[in-house]
């Protein structure tokens, strides 16, 4: 029989078997296998939003041209016309034709029968006054015209005292080609001659008289530069003044005052390169 003592020794060292057993146990099920967990499946990325459509907001505007400088470009691309009251008037020299070569010659009436039964004017409908009148004298009975076609639309629309005042103005323009050896048939007044120089009977001498025109106070809202050609004679009418065309201008359109700009009676004239924007003009308004 085992000694106590004995007894006790085996008994401790079959508890430490038991414990070794019981930790040789538990360190094989924890040991690592080598290989790395399974990592968990990732998120499927989220969808790409689509970029909003955009929100139609109308055709874009047409650029806007700028305007060519003033002062530049062709007459057709400006306004010839000027407003009823030029503040800033700018006086310059206006050169008259003096009827001994061709010219573009301009008469007004306030009428379109009128302007009908002119295009052959005939001096025996001379009366008093008129598109083919006397002076105050009753002598000199002749047709009358200017040498700008705005000159000519004020007379229509501005003259002071005329009965009923027209709307429109109904301007003739010819062409005035005259004869061989005319310069001795024509009587010329220099410009600024004092109306009371001229003389109401040299139409007797000669066939054809040009002058200023500036009768107070019934021309106070015509031009300055008002010139007339006067021709006393039929048959310079018939053989010498050719009719070209009536231009129809309202008379809202015409320079109402004697301080006409210079530039427009010039743009007036036939001879100049803006005569046919500035007559359009006239006629249709800027």
């Amino acid at each position: 029989m085992l000694s106590s003592r004995c007894r006790s020794i085996v008994f401790k060292l079959f508890l430490a078997g038991l414990l070794a057993v019981l930790v040789a146990s538990y360190t094989v099920d924890a040991a690592p296998t080598g290989k790395a967990p399974a990592k968990a499946p990732a998120k499927a990325p989220a969808p790409v939003k689509a970029p909003p459509k955009a929100v139609p907001q109308g055709k874009p505007a047409a650029p806007v041209k700028a305007a060519p400088p003033k002062g530049k470009g062709t007459a057709g691309k400006q306004c010839l016309l000027r407003p009823t009251k030029n503040t800033l008037r700018k006086r310059q020299g206006v050169s008259h034709p003096d009827a001994k070569s061709p010219v573009i010659l301009f008469h007004g009436t306030h009428s379109k029968e009128n302007a009908d039964s002119l295009k052959k004017p005939d001096l025996k409908k001379t009366h008093g006054f008129g598109d083919l009148h006397a002076n105050k004298h009753g002598v000199c009975g002749g047709f009358y015209l200017t040498d700008s076609i705005i000159a000519a639309a004020q007379f229509v629309c501005h003259r002071e005292g005329a009965p009923n005042p027209p709307s429109t103005a109904y301007v003739l323009s010819y062409q005035w080609t005259p004869p061989a050896g005319f310069a001795k048939d024509l009587y010329s007044y220099p410009d600024g001659t004092p109306q009371k120089d001229l003389k109401d009977d040299i139409c007797k001498s000669y066939k054809m008289v040009t002058a200023p025109m500036n009768f107070p106070p019934t021309d106070k809202h015509l031009t300055d530069d008002f010139r007339q050609y006067a021709i006393f004679k039929q048959e310079l009418l018939d053989g010498n003044l050719k009719y070209l065309q009536t231009y129809t201008i309202p008379c809202a359109n015409v320079y109402k005052g004697a301080d006409l700009p210079a530039e427009d009676y010039m743009n007036g004239q036939g001879s100049s390169p803006n005569f046919a924007t500035y007559a359009q003009q006239l006629e249709k308004g800027c």
